[in-house]
Parts: structure tokens; C-alpha cells; sequence
């Protein structure tokens, strides 16, 4: 649409870019607005001519300030006519939407739209009831057909007025455009409506303010709410921006298709996160012809669509409400200053629960584990991953949930009753590279159950696969390491978050990931058992400030140190102890209590004990060093 009540704007921070991606932005005015793109490539791949080409064809096509365009002559058409690939998609979604909303969405509401003000034409003055009922006569595009590339009239009065939806079209012209150009980091914005595609080349969301009024005058704005999100389209549709007086009475662009009169209710604005920005810019329009609660109703039924919502009480207070998916693109201010003071800082460190593949059963070690936390009173709790017991294809959809609702019932559910921070990694069981279905229902668990992790998050965008956090100035890295190989995406990620203020000014920095550096025992003494290139990534994590690795998936304990760089290998509390390299006897179950001291962290204890009696592990008791396939390292005491 060509006027919004809430003005989007892009947010930009300074944040180190990947070498080889530059930024390139693209700024200029069609459709009577502006328009801004900014995007990630090598080479300046589009230019502004390129895309002021593709606005002028979409212009001619549907503009009703030009002359000549294309809509323009089918209005003045008395049965239809011939139209192009552009005016037939718009008319096409245009009408699904026509359908979905009964009507409260309608293009064909033109001549009311000129009628009351807000069309290419002056107006002497506002019209009565007898010219808004004659009107009416041709609203509805239930007076119009296609076949093909036509479009006819089944009333020679039927006009369209595409403005509601053409500049949310536009948005995805553009992105395709930038998509066929191989550029997959961008966003465009027309008039407000954006699209995004991708992160910035570190990792980074794009970032965008919402604007809205702040008082009951609605002549002053502000920023609302920051949002951000790596796939999608938001748009806005209002009614406090766009108007025209009559005496003391404000009247609205937005008119009713159904009544032929401007939109008088309590809304005062929709934003709309959708897929695409055709489909939140048809549905907006729609949503403010609805009450509140009738919009979040509608919403709530719809898959992939999210609300924000500006109104007004009945005292006549403004108020805002949003759907839950909407919430969640918030970006939530964060306290950090209570996590950033020194303080003694007590972990429990549990890892690899699960049973044998599909089950929901855990071993009677994992409560006794979990039944220990009021008497360890630990300020932390870690887990190394394989929570649940996926990676094999024959497991359904069902099959994964009712895993992860156990894990809930058993283990989650537990630590938020005993109201400690949770902090965890996942592993191949959970979800493995290679299996996108446990993948889709982890990251669906974890992001239904963030809050339930209590975690004062540093950076929480592709949460739950890789994250940070910080807990008494101890700075946590949770990254993907449920398979062997580690992007260099991750890797740069990791380096962006050991560069911010906060992790250097942390006591201490301790990354947590499922796979280990190096082979300890038998079983996964092998490539694809660990992470690849061990020395390279030990030297990456002693360039960058990594003080701590801890890792899973061996089912082992074993404290350890190479070049500087604890590597705490966590035993298994869950099915499955194996071996040490060069040991027939199965290593012990263990969970760990770490503690760190305020002053000399590095000089923290790390404790083993038996789930089963609590008894504490002789770290005498394990080797001086294990030997594997693709290295050594050596016990710490």
C-alpha cells in the first residue's frame, strides 16, 4: 500500500563483515514513495538501473497516478480486457484474499477511494449516502472473472484500485530479482514494506524499528518495538498517518468496502509478519477492518502469518496486543548488569541421557542426577547434549515429539521447578546434520521452551543451534557441534562473539558443543566421532579467548588440558558407558560439579561423581593420557 501508520526503519550497527562480501545499497522513489535495498555480495551484481527498470514496468502496469498504465485503461473499460503478468498475479492474490476475508479486503473499492479523497483526482466535496449507495453498486470483485491473461467485468462500473497490495508485490519482485542474481543476504523495502532474505555476512539478523503514535492525538511517534528475523515480510496498514479532516472529525484512507464509508472502529494500525509481502500487505488492510480480538482470532488460524497491533480502549487510551509468534520476533531488552558481576559461580554437568533409539525412557540414574540439585545448589546447569534418542530414519514425526515431551517431563520440567538457568548443546541424537525432520523438531522444542531455560542470553538469533550467555561474568558458547564438520559460517561466528565487550571482559570463556576435539574412546576413535581438523580448531579456540571446551557423545569422563585449553570430556548419565582407549573396563557414569572462584577462575575444581550413590570419581583412577586417531591429550588433576 502507499501509506502506513507505522514507519519501518532499518536499524544498522556496526559489525565486522566476512572478507569477502561487501554491502551495497541501492536508494530511489517509484510508486509515489521511496524505496531502499541493501544487500551482501562480492560484486556489485545489481545496480539502480537495473531495478528502476523493473519498477517502471510494474508502474506502467498498475499505476493509477500514470495515465496510460495499464489499470487505468481497464477501468475505463467498459467489459475488461487483456492484462500482463503482473496486473493478473496481483489480481489473482488479490481475490484469494477477497475470499479468505469475506469480502473485508477489495480492490475494487476505487471509485469509493477517489470518492472520499484519496484517489489521483481532487474533490470538491465528500459524498452522501445516495452517491455511496450508487457506488456500491460496482464493489465487489465478485463482479469479475479471468481467463487466461484477461480479466472482464461482469458490471461495465467495477474499477480497481491496486494500491492495498501493489508496493507488498513490488517487495517480492525485487527479492526474486536479487535471488536469480545468486545474492541470498538482503533486504528491500517500498514504501515501508519490506522483505528480508538471509543474515549479514557475520551472522547477524537485520534489525528494524516499529514506529507508532504516543499519544491519544496521534500526532507523535516513537519507536515501539525492535524486531528481527532471517526469512520474511512485514507490512503495515493504518489509519493515523493517511487522512483528511471534515470540520473536527478525522476521516481514514481506509474504506470499507462493505459500507462505503471510511474504517471508524478502534484499530489504529496492523502489522503483519508473513512469508511474503504480497500476503501481508493484502491481509493488513483486511485485519483493520476487524476488531481486535476478531484479528488475532483470524491471524491465530492462519500458518506463517504473525500480528502487531496498535487500538484504542474504550476511555480512549491507546494499547497495543500482539500474537505470540509476533512476541517472539522481538528483540528483548537485556539486563546483563546483574550477570556481569564477579561471582562464585557452582555447575552441574550432565550429558548424553538418552536411551536406545525412540525411547522414552531414561535410565533411573538421570532423576537421581536431577534429585541432587537442592543439595548441590548449583547456580548452572550444562548438558553435552543427546537429550533425546533420534538419528534413525524409521522415527515419525510423532515419534520425535513424544521423545522430546518426555525429555520435558523428566529432566526440563524438574529444573525449572528447582529455578536453575539450564544452558545445553545439542547432540547427534537430537539432531544430527543429516536428519532435517529431528532438526525442525528440536529447534520447534527449544523455541517453545526458551524461556523455560532461564538463560540471560547474549546473542539468541539462531538459537537453539548456537548461541551465548553469561552467568556471574562466566561468558557460555553453546555451538552446533552435533556433527563433524563446523562451518566456517560458525567459526566466524564463534570470533564475533569472543570479540564483544562482554566476552573479553568476562572472567572466563567456556564453549560448550556435543562432538570433542579428540578421540578417548574405542567406539568413536574414528573420523565423523569427533570434530574434523582438531588442531586447527584448538588453535582457533586459543586465539580467541576460549579458556573451557566441553564436550559429550563419548560416554566418558575425562578431565583433560592441550596447549592451554581445558578439554572436559563429560561422562554419560544415560544409557551406554564405554571404555577408555587402552581400558577393557567401562568407564563410570558421571555427572560433574564445576566451581569457579571469583578471584583465579582458571584455578576452578571439577568433581566427578556416580549418579547411582553420589560417590565421587578418583581422578587418579583415569589414565595420564589416551591416545587416538587423531591425537593425544593429556589428564589435568
Amino acid at each position: 500500500m502507499n501509506y502506513i501508520s507505522i514507519v519501518l526503519f532499518f536499524l544498522v550497527f556496526a559489525l565486522p563483515k566476512a572478507d569477502e562480501l561487501q554491502e551495497f545499497k541501492i536508494k530511489g522513489y517509484a510508486q509515489g514513495t521511496s524505496y531502499s535495498i541493501t544487500y551482501y555480495a562480492k560484486e556489485e551484481w545489481v545496480k539502480k538501473d537495473d531495478v528502476d527498470s523493473i519498477l517502471a514496468v510494474i508502474d506502467q502496469s498498475m499505476s493509477l497516478y500514470k495515465p496510460n498504465s495499464l489499470i487505468n485503461k481497464f477501468n475505463e473499460s467498459t467489459g475488461g480486457m487483456p492484462v500482463d503478468f503482473h496486473f493478473m498475479e496481483v489480481y489473482k492474490r488479490a481475490n484469494s484474499i477477497f475470499k479468505d476475508t469475506q469480502g473485508k479486503f477489495d480492490v475494487t473499492v476505487a471509485p469509493l477511494v477517489q470518492a472520499w479523497g484519496f484517489g489521483p483526482k481532487k474533490v470538491e466535496k465528500f459524498p452522501d449516502d445516495a452517491t455511496i449507495k450508487n457506488l456500491l453498486n460496482g464493489v465487489g470483485m465478485d463482479k469479475l472473472s479471468r481467463h487466461h491473461l484477461t480479466v472482464s467485468k461482469k458490471n461495465p462500473n467495477v474499477q480497481i484500485d491496486f494500491n492495498g497490495i501493489a508496493q507488498g508485490y513490488t517487495v517480492d519482485v525485487l527479492a526474486k530479482f536479487l535471488q536469480l542474481r545468486k545474492i541470498n543476504r538482503f533486504m528491500v523495502e517500498v514504501g515501508g514494506e519490506l522483505c528480508i532474505n538471509g543474515t549479514k555476512p557475520d551472522g547477524q539478523l537485520f534489525k528494524i524499528g516499529i514506529e507508532g503514535p504516543t499519544n491519544t492525538t496521534l500526532s507523535n511517534q516513537t519507536i515501539k518495538h525492535i524486531i528481527q528475523f532471517k526469512n520474511g515480510a512485514i507490512t503495515t496498514s493504518g489509519n493515523y498517518q493517511k487522512y483528511v479532516m471534515n470540520g473536527n472529525q478525522r476521516i481514514s484512507h481506509l474504506i470499507d468496502p462493505k459500507t462505503g464509508y471510511p474504517l471508524k472502529n478502534e484499530m489504529i494500525s496492523v502489522t503483519v509478519f508473513a512469508k511474503d509481502a504480497i500476503t501481508a500487505d493484502g491481509y493488513d488492510n483486511a485485519l483493520m477492518a476487524m476488531n481486535v480480538k476478531e484479528a488475532l482470532a483470524f491471524a491465530g488460524k492462519r500458518k506463517n502469518m504473525e500480528v502487531y497491533i496498535i487500538y484504542t480502549r474504550p476511555n480512549g487510551e491507546l494499547a497495543d496486543t500482539m500474537s505470540v509468534g509476533f512476541d517472539k520476533l522481538i528483540v528483548k531488552p537485556v539486563d546483563w548488569q546483574a550477570e556481569t558481576k564477579d561471582k562464585p559461580l557452582k555447575i552441574v554437568l550432565i550429558s548424553d541421557l538418552n536411551g536406545s533409539y525412540g525411547s522414552l525412557i531414561y535410565s533411573k540414574d538421570v532423576p537421581s542426577v536431577l534429585n541432587e540439585i537442592g543439595q548441590i545448589k548449583p547456580d548452572l546447569i550444562l548438558c553435552g547434549g543427546d537429550m533425546v534418542a533420534g538419528q534413525k530414519t524409521s522415527l515419525t514425526e510423532q515419534n520425535i515429539k513424544e521423545m522430546w515431551q518426555s525429555f520435558k517431563n523428566v529432566v526440563l520440567d524438574p529444573i525449572k521447578k528447582a529455578n536453575v538457568p539450564f544452558g545445553f548443546t545439542l547432540g547427534n541424537h537430537d539432531a544430527s546434520p543429516g536428519f532435517l525432520k529431528d532438526r525442525a523438531l528440536a529447534s520447534q522444542f527449544w523455541k517453545d521452551e526458551q524461556a523455560a531455560t532461564r538463560l540471560t542470553f547474549v546473542d539468541s538469533e539462531h538459537y537453539p543451534f548456537y548461541f551465548s550467555y553469561i552467568k556471574n561474568n562466566v561468558f557460555f558458547i553453546s555451538w552446533d557441534a552435533s556433527g563433524a564438520a563446523i562451518t566456517p559460517e560458525l567459526y566466524n561466528w564463534l570470533k564475533t562473539q569472543t570479540s564483544l565487550p562482554i566476552a573479553k571482559n568476562a572472567r572466563m570463556r567456556i564453549l560448550l558443543g556435543h562432538l570433542p576435539l579428540y578421540a578417548i574412546v574405542a567406539a568413536k576413535n574414528k573420523p565423523g566421532e569427533v570434530i574434523s581438523n582438531p588442531d586447527s580448531a584448538l588453535a582457533f579456540f586459543k586465539t580467541h579467548g576460549i579458556d573451557m571446551y566441553i564436550s559429550g557423545h563419548q560416554h566418558a569422563y575425562y578431565p583433560a588440558i592441550k596447549n592451554g585449553v581445558h578439554l572436559l570430556n563429560s561422562g554419560c548419565i544415560g544409557d551406554g558407558p564405554r571404555p577408555i582407549l587402552g581400558h577393557s573396563d567401562l568407564a563410570k557414569k558421571a555427572y560433574t560439579v564445576i566451581e569457579i572462584p571469583v578471584k583465579k577462575p582458571l584455578k576452578f575444581t571439577q568433581r566427578a561423581f556416580m549418579p547411582a550413590n553420589h560417590e565421587e570419581i578418583s581422578i587418579k583412577s583415569l589414565p595420564d593420557s589416551v591416545i587416538g586417531f587423531n591425537g593425544i591429550i593429556h589428564r589435568i588433576d
